[in-house]
Parts: structure tokens; sequence; C-alpha cells
């Protein structure tokens, strides 16, 4: 009899970047389960009403600590129909394993292919027993006096081309942005930087998948799905240069590169004449910027190294110039920050309003991993074991300052002034994306049409061949009850 996995995503369905593209780290873990075990049967969901009817042997749950309060929910959910163990994995319960709640029986620290594939085989043989569990690597459990028990660091997989591209199939379809428009990959895992604000400080180091797999995993992506752009997810695809030129080089030859247009994120210390070039002639025709302030007192808290307001326009201005759609990210309300820095940032982007095209803006947070996680843990403002991680979230329209709403850390400004602030950025959000919105559907129109005229062009070219000729025969005569004989 099968051995029955359930996997689920934690996630909010009324927020929609959450319900956006399918979670690929748990379509990494299902490929290497499919490929090195037997006797297994997986099944993927995004109801975790839908697992009580799958009646699975385990459930790994993976989770952001924004949708931690729903990996609990769901837990409590599936044990109240079957006691059967369950397994977070994902960044959060990597950075805070001492705060498994007692619904969940197993955590997965850091990457979670190799610590998967030995855990179902452990469990599949001796169930929850301690002395086999503490025999894996990059684990998390409760032991027989019920406290939490951590197993050794598991290495980083090396190389990463070892691993089975993820099963986006099992993952299903039924998310917001469709497979026909677009198909998101991760390339690399890590970053060369180490922003404040960002859990990717918490891998050691940054790695890559070689240009031939990336490439390769194109590819696949095109063969299967015929998307119109493929989305390179990774913290900071352009910045390994030399590997990004190779990537290039593989496209051109392959002719790749007219087939498909890309979407990927850039540095602004990182963009220059030759990126453009590259990325413009290359089909990476939509860039995101992860600027996040225009203010140098508030880039030094962040540790945005390397970047500086000057470098913040040259960016903007060199990808404007070579005909790439850009995108930004800004965040507001650093300690260090005042009022007049944030002014300044947000009169930044007016000024700018023309260079981009998407947009997204936010309170800053303190997700756990981060460096603005580690401060205010120290500092005793956030209780990890009773914090409601809903309050990561900031919501257009909903945003507020308070108890049950965004931990406000900044002591410059008040409440009042930052929820008035959040309200105006958000609307200016509200406006560039719309008119991004209108600009790209302008720019897919022109391609249709351009299809079109050229496909009116070549039926031109052909009226009046021979070939023609004889097909349009044919099909009259076949038209009239006629019969062709074959010779």
């Amino acid at each position: 009899m099968a051995f029955k996995i359930a996997l689920i995503r934690a996630a909010n369905p009324s927020i929609p970047y959450q319900v956006s593209m399918p979670p690929l780290g748990l379509g990494y873990i299902a490929s290497v389960l499919r490929r090195d075990l037997r006797g297994i049967e997986l099944t993927f969901h995004r109801d975790v009403a839908e697992i009580r009817s799958v009646e699975p042997d385990l459930v790994m749950i993976s989770s952001a600590s924004e949708n931690w309060p729903e990996s609990v929910e769901y837990a409590q959910a599936i044990k109240a129909h079957r006691d059967v163990p369950i397994v977070a994995g994902g960044m959060h319960i990597t950075a805070l394993p001492e705060t498994m709640p007692d619904e969940i029986d197993l955590g997965c620290i850091g990457e979670g292919e190799d610590t998967a594939l030995e855990l179902v085989e452990t469990v599949r043989r001796h169930g929850l027993s301690v002395p086999h569990l503490r025999e894996i690597r990059g684990l998390c459990f409760r032991n027989s006096d019920g406290s939490i028990e951590r197993t050794p660091s598991r290495p980083y997989i090396d190389p990463l081309d070892r691993l089975p591209f993820p099963d986006r199939d099992l993952l299903g379809d039924q998310w917001a942005t469709p497979r026909d428009f677009e198909v998101h990959l991760m390339s690399s895992r890590g970053c060369p930087y180490t922003c404040h604000f960002c859990t990717a400080t918490s891998w050691a180091k940054v790695r890559y998948f070689s240009p031939e797999y990336t490439v390769s995993e194109v590819e696949w992506l095109l063969e299967r799905y015929q998307p119109e752009w493929i989305y390179f997810f990774d913290d900071l695809f352009v910045g390994h240069r030399k590997r990004f030129r190779e990537i290039c080089e593989i496209l051109r030859t392959r002719g790749i590169h007219r087939r498909v247009k890309f979407r990927t994120y850039a540095r602004v210390n990182l963009v220059d004449e030759e990126l453009c070039t590259l990325m413009r002639d290359h089909g990476f025709l939509n860039v995101d910027l992860g600027i996040e302030t225009n203010s140098e007192k508030v880039m030094a808290y962040y540790k945005k190294h390397g970047c500086s307001p000057e470098k913040n326009q040259r960016a903007l201005d060199l990808l404007a110039e070579h005909g790439l759609s850009v995108g930004t990210n800004f965040i507001f309300g650093a300690p260090v920050e005042t009022l007049e820095d944030l002014e300044a940032t947000l009169d930044f982007i007016r000024r700018n309003m023309d260079k981009m095209e998407r947009i997204s803006v936010g309170a800053l947070q303190a997700p756990p991993g981060s460096g603005v996680h580690a401060d205010l843990t120290a500092a005793g403002m956030i209780d990890n074991h009773e914090f409601d991680w809903h309050r990561q979230i900031n919501r257009p329209g909903e945003f507020h300052v308070g108890d049950d709403g965004y931990l406000m850390l900044n002591e410059n400004v008040t409440p009042e002034q930052f929820e008035r602030f959040m309200e105006r950025a958000f609307a200016l959000q509200r406006e560039i994306n719309l008119r991004g919105e209108l600009a790209q559907r302008d720019r897919r129109m022109h391609e249709v049409y351009q299809r079109l005229h050229a496909a009116e062009s070549e039926l031109d070219s052909l009226r009046g061949s021979s070939a023609v000729r004889l097909a349009m025969g044919l099909r009259r005569l076949r038209g009239r009850g006629g019969q062709t004989k074959t010779r």
C-alpha cells in the first residue's frame, strides 16, 4: 500500500500575491521524493479540508512568517480529524524552531529536499521514534519529555544541479497568474548582499544552478507551457555578471530570446550600460529594483552597501533609456527615518513616475531570519512565542498602527503621521501600477497587431502560388462531393 504524503502551503487566499504563483520549494521536494523513493503517493492541496479526505500518512506544511498562524490552524484541523505526523518547513520554523507548537510534530530546518527524503523513509519505517529522528540532520522535534530537540545542521546542497526541476504539474494550474502568460523559476539560492531587512541573509552563501541547467529549465518550461514570460525569481539573478553573460550567450545561440520574454531582479549599484544592453538584447524586458529608500541615512541602516540616491536615479535613467520596463520596491518606517526622510523618498517616486510601471510600497517588517528581527528580539519588542505574525502583512486600505495592527518600529514620527503617510504612499502605488498595466496592455495589443500583420503578409505572398491553387482546387472538389485518387 502506498505511503501517502500531503503537501500544503500556508496562505491567505484573500491576499493576491500569496496565491499568484505555485510554491517551487514544495515542488522541488516533491520531485526529489518521486525520483528517489518507491511506494509513495504525493498530493498537493490549497485547502486544508481536502487533506482530510486523502487520509495521508504524513503532512508537510510550508510557511512564511506572515502565514505562521495559518500553519498552526491547518495542523489543528488535521489533528482533529486524524493523528498523523505533521512537519513544518520554510523560513519561519528555520529561524524559530523553539516556537514549534504542540500541533506540529517536526520542523525542517534549512533546505528541505534531503531532509524530507530521509524523514519520509524514517517515518514510514519507524514512525516518530526519537532515536531514529536524531539521526536526521536539519530537523527539530518534540522528544519524550515534551521539549523541542534540534539535530545538527544539514550541509547545503552542492552542486544544486543534482536537483530535478520542481514538480510544477503536482502544484496545479489554479493560480492567479496563468501559466500561458508567465511561469517562474529559481536559478540560485541566497544573495551576495546582506540587507538588514531581508531573510536571504540566513543563507551562509549564495549558490547557483549552472548556466546550462538554468537554460535547460527555460527550454523545458517553453516546451511544457508556452508562456509569454518567464520570471527569474532569484533574490538577485544578475548579481553574478559572468554567469549572466554565459546564460545570455546560451539563450542567443539557441534562439530562445526570440521565443519568450523575461522578468528579473537587479540592484541599482549593478545597473550600467553593459547590463542594460545584455538585458535588452536577450529579452529581459521587465526589471525590478529593490530601491527601498532615497535617504543615505536609511540606506546605511538597511545595509544597502554600494547604493546611493545618485545610483538610484542613474539606474532608473539607464533602464528607461534602454526601453526596459521598470518595477520598484520601497520600504518605509526604519527606526532612524524622520518625516523628512519619508517625504524625500516619496518625492523621488513622484519625480520618476514616468520611469516606473510597477511599484510595491510597504512598512518595514521584522521577519525572523532578518537583522531587523534580531534587533527587535534583543530589545524585547517581539516575543517570538506570542507575536501575531499577521502583523507582518501590509494591506492598502486596512493599514493601521496598534496592538492588532502594524508593529511600528519608528519613534521619530507619531502613529497618526505614519498612517497618513502610508495612505498617501499606497495611493501613489495604485496610480503607478494602473498606469503600468495600461502601458503593458498597449504593448501587448501592438504585438498582436504586428503578428496579425505578419500573418497577412505571409498569406499574401502565398496567393497565386501553384501549391495554393492546387490546395484550393482540392478543397472545391471535396466541397462538391468529389473524390481524388491516389496513385
